[in-house]
Parts: structure tokens; C-alpha cells; sequence
């Protein structure tokens, strides 16, 4: 399996169009066996998507994306956990012992901008919805 993280010098990247590179890691039996860092020689979904097929990405640890990079990568069936800050090495490791959180695609695709600090506890996002009763992290 192959898990990719757009990335800003170590931190998850704040867009997925944006960032100037992806660290790939392959996996096998919940060890990582080999890392790459690709530069971005290019910009937008259009680009990250061909980039992600071509090396076989089936997950994507990422900041924020847009719903036609979210269209484009369930059509290839990538695993999506968006909406995410912080390490990326941390990230990789969250994933692999089932701690890493997952929001929910519907309040992506909602306009809710929710950016997970996953290595503090609790809600940190930036979502503006904790004054109301509409909270992007409830069940």
C-alpha cells in the first residue's frame, strides 16, 4: 500500500494543489519500508490526481482540497483523511496504529473548512462552526 502526504518543509501541506511535495510511503505489514519526497513540478487537482495514480497512492493524508479533488480521488478509490495539520511522519504513524481522525467527506463537501490538529486532543479546527449548533464534528 502506498500512502501519500502532500508536504510544506515536514508539515502536512495546507492545499493539496498547492503543495511543492508529496512524501510517498510504501507500506506492507503495518511497517514502513520505504519513503520518497517528489517535488511538484506542477499545480492544481488535475496534476496532484496524475502524480497520486501514477505512483498507486490508495491513501491521502492532506490539508484542505476542493470537491472536484475529492470527485477525482474517489473515482480512483483513495482512501481520503483531509482536512489535516501537523507532522507528516507523526501522520504516517497515526495512520498505521488506527489513531489518525477521519472527518467525515459530507462536511467537506458541506463548506466546512475543518483542519485537525492530530497530534493535540480535542476539537482544534478552523471551521468557525463552534458557535452554533451545526458542528462539523458531531456524529
Amino acid at each position: 500500500m502506498i500512502i501519500a502526504i502532500p508536504e510544506e518543509e515536514g508539515e502536512i501541506a495546507e492545499h493539496l494543489g498547492k503543495a511543492k511535495t508529496i512524501h510517498f510511503f510504501e507500506i506492507e505489514d503495518g511497517k514502513i519500508l520505504k519513503d520518497e519526497i517528489v517535488p511538484c513540478t506542477g499545480q492544481g487537482h488535475e496534476y496532484m490526481l496524475a502524480l497520486l495514480s501514477e505512483k498507486k497512492a490508495g491513501v491521502l493524508i492532506c490539508g484542505n482540497l476542493g470537491k472536484p479533488a475529492i470527485d477525482g480521488l474517489l473515482e480512483r478509490k483513495v482512501d481520503l483523511y483531509p482536512a489535516l495539520m501537523g507532522d507528516v511522519n507523526e501522520a504516517v504513524y497515526e495512520y498505521l496504529d488506527g489513531s489518525l481522525p477521519k472527518v467525515p467527506l459530507e462536511h467537506l463537501l458541506g463548506g466546512h473548512c475543518c483542519h485537525h490538529h492530530h497530534e493535540e486532543e480535542g476539537c482544534h479546527c478552523h471551521c468557525g462552526c463552534h458557535e452554533g449548533d451545526d458542528c462539523c464534528h458531531e456524529d
